[in-house]
């Protein structure tokens, strides 16, 4: 069904936050939409779908993955059916695929999302790509303004870290925050359009 959402486990999806595929704004951010039509299953709990409800900047009929193990959100794979097709068939011409019994595996070239999500620290050159960043066991307190850098940023977690000054995310479409501030307080975050949550 349309409707069906990967299991979260622990969390039980109260805090999921739903990322942009690319190329930007051609998918709808949600974990499922009745505008999808599965026509495929690698029979892993995985799909491909014929998007008919497609963002602003998307093409309706375009082709997208989605399932269990797209819990960040469906990924865009190509314009048509009819251009999945022929990806399908110069792939088999230039003999790029495996086979194991009845089966055969094709070798798709690398969908680049870029770095769509950082568990660790801020680098010190962030990519702008980014859209989550889970800061784990900072020593001293973490400037948030290199973040600025990472438009997309949906989703701040500072884990076991501290930070004075939330500024830098007020003009970010963050959508989940949990920190832990040190002398400082919650108004820079007053009145902002996309915050969903914050602990």
């Amino acid at each position: 069904m349309w409707q069906d959402r990967p299991w979260f486990g622990w969390d039980l999806e109260w805090d999921d936050v739903v990322f942009d595929t690319t190329p930007a704004e051609t998918v709808r951010r949600c974990g499922g939409h009745p505008g999808w039509i599965r026509f495929a299953s690698g029979e892993d709990g995985n799909y491909l779908a014929v998007d008919m409800a497609p963002a602003g900047d998307g093409r309706s009929g375009q082709v997208i993955a989605t399932g269990r193990d797209y819990d960040d959100g469906p990924v865009y794979v190509a314009d048509s059916l009819t251009s999945l097709l022929r990806q399908y068939l110069e792939l088999l011409e230039r003999g790029a695929y495996e086979t194991d019994d009845d089966y055969i595996s094709l070798r798709l070239p690398g969908c680049d999302n870029g770095t769509r999500q950082i568990i660790g620290g801020i680098p010190e050159e962030v990519p702008p790509t980014l859209q989550a960043i889970h800061v784990n066991d900072a020593t001293g307190t973490v400037d948030l303004s290199p973040l600025t850098a990472a438009p997309g940023l949906r989703r701040l977690h500072l884990n076991r870290s501290t930070t004075a000054d939330l500024t830098p995310l007020r003009d970010l479409p963050v959508e989940s925050v949990r920190v832990a501030l040190t002398g400082g307080d919650l108004t820079a975050l007053a009145g902002h359009p996309t915050v969903r949550r914050s602990t």
